[in-house]
């Protein structure tokens, strides 16, 4: 972990999920953060000084708590969002003094698989006027929708791939961590926060 200040990639993706959670501010029931910027949140007073290495943001819908107004598509672009090609991939572009590239942030708006319709392979078709590319789906997302029958399948083999790939230093999530932030936070670092929270979470539902 270091003190210096975050490179403007890290800065930027934040302040575009807070752009995109105030485009969207008349939903905020139905939504929720996942992803790097969810778990930064869950750890940032645990680990002082540490930055969410992410340059992106998850966002997660519900489609049953969702209101009619704003449709989302049109909350998004109204916030100057553009639709990829993809479904559910919101892009922000825009430039900085002294950097030299165009900044590019993403935004993902996801649907659970199992609350999605069954039309469409990646499409989530969104009810009324929110747009049938709007969001896209996603298996193994329910369990932070909704804890019940619904998502009981998914969890579980979710669960099971968060142990295989991120409990022990020598496992391949972790060791592709290390990879990617090599020269940014030393290994032991990397394997001690990952591997720790790993089986910190896992301990905590075996428990229950």
């Amino acid at each position: 972990m270091s003190d210096a200040e975050p490179r403007i990639e890290y800065v930027e993706a934040r302040r575009v999920l807070l752009d995109a959670l105030d485009a969207m501010r008349a939903h905020l029931d139905a939504l929720v953060l996942v992803g790097a910027q969810a778990v930064y949140l869950r750890t940032q007073d645990r680990l002082a000084g540490y930055q969410a290495f992410t340059t992106d943001a998850d966002v997660v819908l519900d489609p049953a708590r969702l209101g009619p107004i704003p449709p989302l598509g049109q909350a998004m672009e109204g916030a100057g969002f553009t639709l990829t090609g993809e479904p559910g991939i919101w892009e922000a572009r825009f430039s900085r003094p002294g950097v030299e590239d165009e900044i590019v942030v993403p935004v993902d708006l996801i649907v659970p698989e199992q609350l999605a319709t069954r039309a469409g392979r990646r499409s989530a078709r969104l009810p009324g006027a929110h747009g049938k590319a709007t969001a896209r789906k996603i298996a193994g997302l329910e369990g932070a929708v909704v804890d019940n029958d619904r998502s009981a399948s998914a969890t579980t083999t979710v669960l099971g791939y968060l142990a295989r790939l991120f409990r022990t230093p020598a496992s391949p999530g972790t060791q592709l961590a290390v990879t990617a932030l090599r020269g940014t936070l030393p290994e032991a670092t990397v394997t001690a926060i990952i591997t720790g929270y790993t089986q910190d979470l896992l301990g905590q539902l075996d428990a229950r």
